[in-house]
């Protein structure tokens, strides 16, 4: 092995011997004469420096602590919060000891890095103890078109069983139908089911800090199915780890699809169907069985799926405009003028929305995907229609009138608003009945 001897060298130097003509002469690199160099006139030193941290030192292991405190230290300065540089940091360690170099210093940031960096417990996995839930998205090709799809993945964490859907969106309605099909795979209904703290399960802008308020929807699923719920702490992704490594796998198998385009969800779905029962099929690394046979174990677990399939709805709460009409999705709805400034209960399925006042329908309206569109009753704003009648056929509320409504008024009242709107409020409890009764009759007698 080749000795260096850095006082030759450091004589060299003094001379004014060029560092190349050293390194030359001497057999060492021109970084040794460099370094060497720096190490002299930071610490006055020319030889290198042996390990400066003794952990078995109980002066040390203080400075480690001291170390540890001062990297999690913001300093508040006139920019904003920000962490302590290494030489602030340093600056505040030569308190304790006046000799402290900057190079021990250095040894001292390293190893409270190390010491802070979190660490991971390795669970250990009852069967059926849990599923784990969690959303993936990836923009992929669909009919010619770049979509951005989201992956609903389901992972059993003993087992390592998994079950992915592909869904358009993160809505509820997307939940729902995903987690139908996931247990009409599994039959049977996981006792326990483990989420992050997604907007469609806590309700995060209700809940105070430390507490958890489950959504309304969650709330029907957990009553229908009788599942248990629980969410993981926030920004702590590892305490559902087997389902975000599912994510991240599915991630990996989609960018590495051979097939870049899909003609439809129905095609993409089973691609996926088919990379999962292959993945399924696969041994648990660390146990002798395959993750299906795994999974019968944990189905004696399992609750048994209700006979009455769930309804899908959500709710929430609107207040009703001085105008009698609610901002919902985009659009505008009229509900009737007695509610005005009244807070009401809105409740969608996947084809209706109805809006509720102490428990009993006021208003219900086909559900619809566009936006900006202003949906009208007539019976909702009788009032104010009797009393500008002269308005009545340019208004919205005329407009949208039914087919059966708008014949009563041109042949039977022959477009007369005031005897219209007045036969109206006669009948605004029973519309419906009253208007085909009032047209039989009028086709009766016209015959």
């Amino acid at each position: 092995m080749h000795t260096i001897n850095y006082e030759t060298l450091f004589k060299q130097v003094k001379k004014g011997v060029t560092y190349r003509q050293i390194a030359e002469k001497q057999n060492v690199s021109v970084r040794c004469v460099t370094r060497m160099v720096k190490r002299h006139r930071e610490s006055g030193s020319i030889y290198p420096r042996t390990k400066s941290i003794n952990l078995h030192d109980a002066y040390d292991r203080q400075l480690i602590e001291e170390a540890m405190y001062y990297k999690q230290l913001k300093f508040d300065s006139a920019t904003g919060l920000r962490s302590l540089t290494q030489q602030e940091i340093h600056e505040h360690l030569q308190t304790k000891q006046s000799n402290l170099t900057f190079y021990k210093t250095k040894q001292l940031l390293k190893r409270a890095t190390a010491l802070l960096a979190e660490s991971h417990l390795h669970m250990h996995h009852r069967p059926g103890e849990r599923v784990e839930f969690d959303w993936g998205t990836l923009r992929i090709k669909i009919a010619q078109t770049m979509t951005t799809v989201h992956f609903a993945v389901f992972t059993f964490p003993y087992s390592q069983y998994k079950c992915i859907y592909a869904m358009p969106n993160q809505k509820g309605e997307s939940f729902v139908k995903a987690w139908q099909q996931f247990i009409q795979e599994i039959n049977g209904v996981p006792p326990h089911l483990l989420v992050d703290n997604m907007s469609i399960a806590r309700d995060n802008h209700a809940a105070k800090e430390g507490d958890t308020i489950i959504t309304p929807l969650f709330k029907q699923l957990m009553n229908h199915y009788g599942f248990r719920l629980s969410f993981c702490h926030p920004y702590c992704p590892n305490e559902k780890g087997n389902v975000e490594n599912d994510v991240r796998w599915m991630k990996q198998k989609m960018k590495g699809c051979k097939q870049p385009n899909f003609e439809s969800f129905i095609h993409l779905q089973q691609y996926i169907t088919e990379l999962v029962e292959q993945a399924n099929k696969q041994k648990h690394r660390l146990k002798q069985d395959t993750r299906n046979q795994l999974l019968q174990h944990e189905s004696a677990t399992f609750l048994p799926v209700p006979i009455r399939k769930f309804s899908y709805f959500e709710e929430t709460t609107r207040k009703v405009s001085r105008h009698a009409t609610i901002r919902f999705q985009g659009n505008e709805y009229s509900v009737p003028e007695i509610l005005k400034h009244e807070t009401i209960t809105i409740r969608q399925t996947k084809s209706t929305i109805r809006f509720l006042f102490e428990n009993k329908t006021v208003a219900t309206f086909s559900r619809t995907n566009k936006k900006g569109r202003r949906h009208f009753k007539l019976w909702h704003h009788l009032r104010t229609l009797k009393k500008k009648a002269n308005a009545f056929q340019q208004s919205e509320a005329f407009r949208q009138m039914t087919r059966l409504e708008k014949k009563i008024f041109h042949h039977v009242f022959k477009s007369d608003c005031h005897e219209f709107l007045n036969y109206c409020s006669k009948i605004q409890f029973e519309p419906k009945k009253e208007m085909k009764r009032r047209w039989t009759e009028w086709i009766r007698l016209r015959q």
